[in-house]
């Protein structure tokens, strides 16, 4: 790398599975924690569309969720697997690591308890209006696609704070 005279040394390439340290490799293994469960909101949000949609369209959108979930499992998980232990073996856990993208995760889990609790305690208030008709299975995938949409959502919004350092 050169900039205005100064030189970085060579470079060199780095691929996304081959971290050069211990923090990098959890903040990959936290930003693809991020866009799994951002995936992973899709599926459920598709299964909750697809109770509600005509013959036809429900048929498109049980393929794609049939692609979002061979996405998941034939992309995410081998990856998740090979950066968290091809790391010199050690096993990691973001949410254990004290360093920012350890706590941009802590914030997002705990803002989407929150936003769950408040939208339960919202359908528990609409009860007749809402509940009664609403099958179980879809209030659940409901519940699911918006849990796993708003801890994606907020761990993209907190690990882009620069403040998420200072506080849980």
């Amino acid at each position: 790398m050169y900039i205005k005279g100064v030189d970085f040394g060579p470079e060199t390439p780095m691929s996304f599975f081959s971290p050069r340290n211990r923090a990098e490799a959890s903040d990959r293994l936290a930003g693809m924690t991020g866009w799994a469960a951002a995936l992973a909101s899709v599926v459920y949000a598709l299964k909750v569309l697809e109770v509600y949609a005509g013959d036809e369209l429900a048929a498109y959108l049980n393929g794609a969720q049939l692609i979002c979930i061979a996405l998941l499992l034939l992309v995410f998980l081998p990856a998740f697997f090979i950066v968290k232990r091809g790391f010199g073996g050690s096993l990691m856990n973001p949410l254990k690591e004290d360093g920012f993208i350890g706590l941009a995760m802590q914030r997002a889990g705990l803002t989407t308890f929150v936003a769950t609790f408040l939208l339960l305690n919202v359908l528990t208030a609409l009860d007749r209006l809402v509940l009664d008709h609403m099958a179980a299975e879809v209030l659940v995938d409901l519940l699911m696609a918006f849990g796993t949409a708003s801890f994606a959502l907020s761990f993209f919004v907190f690990s882009r704070d620069s403040d998420a350092g200072e506080a849980v």
